[in-house]
C-alpha cells in the first residue's frame, strides 16, 4: 500500500484576486488534480493563502513546482 505524501504551504497574492480568477483557478486546480489523483484544501484568510495539498509524492511536487512559478503569487 502506497503512504499519502502531503504537503502545505501558504502564498500571499502580488495583487488582489477576484472572485472569478479565484472561480477560474478552482475550476482548473479541481480537474487537473482530479486527473492526477491529488486532493487537496485551498484556504483564503484576508490577502493570504493556505493550501493543503495530498496524493503520490512525485505528482504532488510536480505540481508544487508549477504552484511556485506562477507569477501571482
Amino acid at each position: 500500500m502506497a503512504m499519502v505524501f502531503y504537503l502545505i504551504y501558504t502564498s500571499t497574492p502580488r495583487s488582489p484576486i477576484s472572485r472569478e480568477v479565484l472561480e477560474e483557478i478552482t475550476a482548473v486546480s479541481n480537474k487537473n488534480n482530479r486527473r492526477r489523483g491529488i486532493t487537496g484544501m485551498l484556504l483564503g484568510i484576508e490577502n493570504k493563502f493556505l493550501q493543503y495539498l495530498e496524493g503520490d509524492e512525485e505528482e504532488v511536487m510536480k505540481l508544487f513546482e508549477k504552484i511556485k512559478s506562477d507569477p501571482r503569487h
